[in-house]
């Protein structure tokens, strides 16, 4: 983990690239190592341009850097906002909200101990569910106040 930072560049918001060219895996988005969410998402990519190919798409860049943009926001954000806990990460506070931070930080502390609290959290990191899914009733009724 030589490189424990994570990089996202927002090739979805240019307004001309190079036709015939594309970038993929983490030359559009890397995550710190210690996440363990690059090769998956790079594998969601890879599926997305799967399809695009299979489907003779005219404008292949375009659709496969805005396809790739919804897929890539959940993980960057979740990832984002966990490395903006630590007071040394740079970044953007302000889209911290304080309530489910401290209700995360809980839930990560109670799924120490509870097998169904740990597998929803390892569920949500490796892309399996949404951050929602720690928020419906049944897991948050299992988490600490």
């Amino acid at each position: 983990m030589r490189y424990p930072a994570s990089t996202r560049w927002r090739y979805d918001r240019m307004t001309r690239f190079p036709a015939g060219f594309l970038v993929t895996g983490d030359a559009m988005c890397s995550f710190n190592p210690i996440y363990g969410q690059g090769m998956t998402v790079a594998a969601l990519e890879a599926t997305i341009l799967g399809r695009l190919l299979k489907d003779g798409s005219d404008d292949m860049a375009d659709q496969f850097f805005t396809e790739s943009a919804a897929v890539l926001d959940v993980p960057w954000t979740t990832v984002a906002a966990n490395d903006l806990r630590f007071p040394d990460a740079v970044g953007d506070r302000s889209v911290l909200d304080p309530e489910p931070g401290a209700y995360l930080d809980r839930l990560r502390a109670a799924a120490v101990s509870d097998p169904v609290l740990a597998t929803a959290f390892l569920r949500v990191t490796q892309l399996m569910d949404t951050p929602a899914a720690l928020f419906k009733p049944e897991i948050a009724a299992r988490v600490p106040a």
